[in-house]
């Protein structure tokens, strides 16, 4: 009934809009999308943490064990506990330890951010955690790859480079296309959203409009003629 009384009072179409979403926003009205994404954040929310806690379980796995092991005796190029890899492959290694590390931070993040209780009632907010878990399992990928070169024999490390190429470049451009999708889904949503509105203004305004009744309508000549034959 307030919604009606603002649009009776004719007052400009802007403000109008203005007065109307600040009364829905001290009602703590819920807009339709967010009764129907309810359910879709709350799944997302799970198998986010159920993500998250796997990749963080890999990446502290790889970096506490990391591939062909650890010297088991000290020497005078390494000690005991060192990572066989960080003497056998110099170049490797920094790479390998890196992505580890972007990924293990990442899930972790995500899942700090999801056991924090910050209300992430917003699709964007929950794609700003898909994304970082995009960060993270990207990282796990390369991770792979480079302890598959650490513990392949040498004689068969040039096909596996190849391999990985193929695979990192394939890799590369599913993310592409997969992030060029969502932007496009999401400026699709804004412009509806956006459409929604505008037709919903148009509808107000038609709403005010005067309604013309019938007595107006009638021409003066037949109101003149009407009385004439009366008289």
């Amino acid at each position: 009934m307030d919604i009606l009384f603002l649009a009776d009072e004719g007052s400009d179409l802007k403000d109008l809009d203005l007065k109307i979403e600040d009364f829905l926003r001290e009602a703590k009205a819920k807009k339709a999308k967010d009764l129907v994404h309810r359910n879709w954040l709350t799944k997302k929310k799970d198998a986010l943490m159920i993500v998250a806690s796997l990749i963080a379980t890999m990446a502290f796995q790889a970096g506490v064990n990391p591939p062909g092991g650890v010297w088991s005796q000290d020497s005078e190029q390494h000690k005991a506990g060192e990572a066989v890899m960080a003497s056998n492959f110099v170049n490797s290694y920094p790479y390998f330890l890196r992505s580890n590390t972007i990924g293990f931070v990442a899930s972790l993040s995500t899942i700090l951010l999801l056991i924090s209780g910050l209300p992430f009632k917003k699709k964007e907010f929950m794609w700003i955690l898909v994304v970082i878990m995009w960060l993270a399992i990207t990282s796990m990928a390369f991770s792979y790859a480079f302890a598959n070169i650490v513990i392949t024999p040498k004689k068969d490390r040039e096909s596996l480079s190849n391999t990985i190429e193929i695979a990192v470049i394939v890799w590369c451009g599913v993310m592409a296309l997969h992030l060029l999708v969502h932007m496009v889904r999401f400026i699709a949503g804004v412009l509806k959203e956006r459409s929604r509105r505008t037709q919903a203004i148009d509808r107000i305004s038609s709403s005010r409009r005067p309604q013309r009744t019938p007595s107006t309508d009638r021409p003066n000549g037949a109101n003149g003629s009407h009385h004439e034959a009366d008289v």
